[in-house]
């Protein structure tokens, strides 16, 4: 699960520090908490339209 694979980055010295964007189909709240004690850099929903799906770049701009 991507929860799994986030954990190893952060405890890995090499990609601790590694700038992550997350996306997801989940709304739950937990999952957004989770992230966050992850420390994800942006956490998002999936897009559900064309338009959306287009603002996707302006997310991984900011991150590099």
């Amino acid at each position: 699960d991507g929860f799994q694979v986030l954990s190893y980055l952060r405890s890995s010295k090499r990609c601790a520090s590694m700038r992550v964007a997350l996306m997801t189909s989940s709304r739950a709240r937990a999952d957004r908490e989770k992230s966050a004690s992850l420390n994800v850099d942006s956490y998002f929903n999936k897009p559900g339209t064309y338009a959306e799906f287009l603002k996707i770049g302006d997310v991984i701009r900011e991150l590099i």
